[in-house]
Formats: structure tokens, sequence, C-alpha cells
């Protein structure tokens, strides 16, 4: 059988096998207000409201996709600026959904797709021997203005029948500006706010590399590394005086895929770069934390049109200056 070039190939596999993908890049959670805020503005990385894990750097086929998102966090301490857990619970809930389209007409040979997200949440936090005080109402909308991605297929990839099921056994490469809009919930007299009251700008890169399964066959039809890092710019909270430094924030997933199952280990990883200023007074206050946990998803066709179905769990693993929590999110995205 005569083999396409690799420009063909790559839009057989668009058309064949990532429509399963697509609500993946869009799932959106409520993880990220926990596990990364800063301990005094609770202003948290850009990205997708959950953070980015499997398929980061792939796009569906052109189109109109939508998913909703629930998730639960628990709240069971804060750590210092020492690393130290500090006696602090509280628990937080969420519910939303969100949009991706992804434009018909390529550009250097690769895909565009602009997203945003909406939704509720509600947070109650206590500071022991302190009452809880607690916050609900929208939170701050997401959107990837901008995320461009281009597949890079491979050998194995191209070795593939027509009949086979398409794995992306290749890299995927990505590149992104996001926004967090200040639109949530925010009072400068509360202690605890769901909003953050400023703007979030955050250029990202994400790359995708799939192979065949390093645990053999039994496991999998392939293995996949997922990653996608963003340099996450805030502007001043004008109401406070406040001005959060820069951070980085990293969400990544390593996962096998075994026909309709993707199951593995995803994680986020946050680090601040630049001190916290308080009326033009350096307070130093940096952020910093790691979360991992299990993450399993599965794709299915209902008549003719394809869905996703995620659950992910992240604990907190080590950190400073930002809570310690446990937290779970369920998605659930379609094609339109």
């Amino acid at each position: 059988m005569n083999r396409p070039d690799a420009d063909h190939v790559s839009r057989r596999a668009v058309r064949r096998l990532r429509p399963w993908r697509a609500p993946s890049a869009l799932m959106l959670s409520c993880l990220l207000p926990v596990f990364a805020a800063h301990a005094g503005e609770g202003v948290k990385p850009a990205g997708p409201i959950g953070g980015t894990d499997i398929g980061q750097a792939l796009l569906p086929p052109p189109g109109l996709y939508g998913v909703t998102f629930a998730g639960a966090v628990n709240i069971d301490g804060f750590f210092d600026d020492s690393g130290s857990r500090m006696p602090v619970g509280g628990d937080s809930y969420v519910g939303g959904v969100g949009l991706m389209y992804v434009y018909p007409r390529q550009v250097f040979g690769g895909s565009i797709a602009t997203t945003l997200a909406i939704g509720y949440e509600r947070t109650c936090v206590a500071f022991k021997p302190a009452p809880e005080s607690c916050s609900s109402g929208l939170f701050d909308a997401y959107s990837d203005v901008v995320f461009w991605t281009r597949f890079f297929p491979n050998a194995d990839f191209r070795a593939q029948g027509e009949s086979d099921a398409m794995v992306t056994y290749g890299l995927a490469f990505g590149l992104g500006v996001g926004v967090t809009f200040p639109t949530g919930e925010y009072s400068a007299g509360s202690p605890i706010n769901v909003g953050s009251n400023v703007y979030g700008i955050a250029p990202s890169i994400a790359l995708t590399y799939n192979r065949k399964s390093i645990f053999g066959e039994a496991l999998g039809q392939a293995t996949e590394f997922s990653g996608r890092l963003f340099l996450n710019n805030y502007t001043d909270n004008e109401d406070t005086d406040w001005s959060s430094g820069r951070m980085l924030s990293f969400d990544f997933a390593v996962t096998q895929r075994q026909d309709q199952w993707q199951y593995g280990v995803a994680g986020v990883a946050t680090y601040q770069i630049q001190d916290d200023i308080v009326q033009s007074v350096n307070i130093g206050n940096r952020a910093k934390g790691v979360a991992l946990g299990p993450i399993v998803s599965r794709n299915f066709i209902v008549d003719g049109r394809p869905y996703i179905l995620s659950a992910k769990a992240l604990l907190s693993v080590a950190g400073e200056n930002g809570a310690s929590s446990q937290a779970l999110v369920v998605r659930f995205g379609t094609r339109f």
C-alpha cells in the first residue's frame, strides 16, 4: 500500500483520531485556586482552570467544542515560607462550562484555537482557631486567546494501516497566549475571594510526545508524555496596591493509551520568580508548590458524535506560601 506524505498523514490523523481528544484540551477544573494561590492576594496561575494534562499540544479538527466540569477541594493546611504546614482547614466547590473553537484555516502547517471558560465557585477557609471565612460567586474567566499547535508524525505513525486506531505517534508542539479576566467575585475587605481583581497574561509552550508503549502491548499501544509551561504575569490590584510577582507553572502528565482509555499520573508545579510588592515595598512572599495524582479518561462515540469523560485527582506534596489540599475534578466534553 502506498503511504501518503507527512502532510497528508497528519490531516488523516486529525480526521480519524483527534476528535476524541478535542474536549481534553478544553477540560477545565477547579484545582488551581487552591494548589498555587499566593499567600496574600490569592492570584492563580493562568491557564485552563485546573490545568492541562493529556494531549496538551494536540488540537482536534476545525469546529466548536464544549465541556462541563465540576470539582471539589479539601484544604488541610497551609505551607508557610519554610515549607511547614500551618493549621488551616477549608473546602472549595466549583462548576462551570467551557468552549473551544478550532479555526478552519491552518497557519505555518498548524492549527489554531481559541477557548473560553466561566463558572461558579464557593470557597471557605479557616485559619484555626479563627472562624471560617467564605466567598462565593463567579470565578475569573479564562481564555486561551490564541493557541497554535503542529503535529510532526514519526515512522510508527506512518506505519499504521487505514484500519488502525491511528495513534498520534510523534511530537506535537504548541504556542499560546492566555488571559485571565477579573470577572470573579471580589472584595478588598474580605480575607477570602474567588476572584483576584487583576488580569493575568500568560504566554505558554506545550509539547506532547507519543511513542510505542514502554511497558509492552499488554498495558496499551502507546505511552504519552505531555507538558505545558506558562509564564504568568499579573497587573496591579489597585484596590490594595498589591503587585504579585511573576510565576512559572508547569502542567504535565505521563499516561498509557489503551484503545479508548488513557490513564496515568498528572501533576502541576508552580514557582514564583519575583517577589510581591505592596505599597511600593518588596515583601518577598514567594509561592511554590507541587501536586501529583492519578488521571483517567475514556473516549466514546454515540450516534456519530465523539465524547470524552475524564477524572483527575491532585494531592499537594510540597509547597511554600500556599495551601495544602486534595482535589478531584470530573469533566465531560463533546463536539457540537
